[in-house]
């Protein structure tokens, strides 16, 4: 079980608890998971079964990779593979999978890349919200069957540039081809009953001073970098525009807190649990 970050360790345990309680006869895997992080980097996994968690920023160290995959084949971390033992079979969960977006530039992504073709018969799962956003972050989906032997594309090169060429409409046909095939599952909990209401958030005189300050802070740094443009690199102002939306995208975020505090407080005081949800792309910053 691969995921962002090691504090994800408990909700892998959770959700495995949830699934071994929910199916009778099923062995209790939450109780056989070992955080890789708790295994010191020269010594073998000590659990001949069970689950092995692990970050992806831990997965990018060679040595936790090949501790990692010593494991699924049986042997010690520098045995390899044990006489007779049988290859892995076992499930492979790529949670937060988007993190192995970057395959060939990042240690994540070519992590993931390496621990694929090691693990032929292990069961992938690609886990994510947004498990692509551009053509060019597929490259770590190899099971998917979108390219190579037996497939319409020789490499995934061959692949990209195939669906670029064919713009759009290409693209959006894609996922379908997925689902129609079985290899993309996208669900969402029923909204039927659920009442929405939008909450629109009066900004206090202080909070319009606040911002107004703010504005005119980033007009006299863009006039800054204008001035010293000639002398800064080339990407200096995309990553200065970068800087002023990221900004921006805060500020306005954390002036709606007052309003979102005081609905989240009469809902818990009606007795009522309450889940606050902040959804947001890395893509558009």
């Amino acid at each position: 079980w691969v995921s962002a970050s090691a504090d994800l360790h408990a909700d892998a345990v959770r959700d495995l608890r949830a699934v071994c309680s929910a199916t009778p006869g099923m062995p209790q895997l939450h109780k056989l998971v070992t955080p890789l992080s708790s295994v010191a980097a020269s010594a073998p996994i000590p659990a001949p079964i069970g689950v092995v968690f692990s970050s992806y920023a831990l997965l990018a160290r060679p040595a936790r990779l090949a501790q990692l995959l010593a494991w699924c084949q049986g042997g010690g971390r520098r045995g390899g593979r044990q006489s007779g033992a049988r290859p892995f079979e076992g499930v492979v969960c790529l949670d937060e999978c988007h993190r192995a977006k970057a395959a060939t530039a990042t240690g994540m992504g070519t992590a993931v890349l390496r621990m694929q073709a090691e693990l032929p018969l292990g069961r992938l799962i690609y886990a994510s919200a947004t498990a692509a956003t551009e053509l060019q972050n597929m490259a770590y989906l190899v099971r998917l069957g979108l390219w190579g032997p037996g497939t319409g594309f020789a490499s995934f090169g061959a692949f990209r540039s195939e669906m670029t060429a064919a713009g759009p409409a290409a693209q959006e046909l894609l996922p379908l081809h997925l689902k129609a095939t079985g290899r993309l599952v996208s669900r969402l909990i029923s909204f039927e009953g659920v009442p929405i209401t939008v909450a629109t958030h009066a900004l206090s005189a202080a909070q319009r001073a606040e911002y107004d300050a703010a504005a005119r802070f980033w007009l006299d740094l863009a006039a800054e970098l204008r001035a010293r443009a000639p002398r800064l690199p080339a990407s200096a102002t995309s990553r200065f525009w970068s800087a002023h939306q990221r900004f921006f995208r805060l500020l306005v975020t954390a002036a709606k807190l007052p309003t979102l505090f005081g609905a989240v407080d009469a809902a818990l005081g009606s007795g009522k649990s309450v889940v606050v949800g902040l959804l947001g792309t890395g893509e558009a910053y």
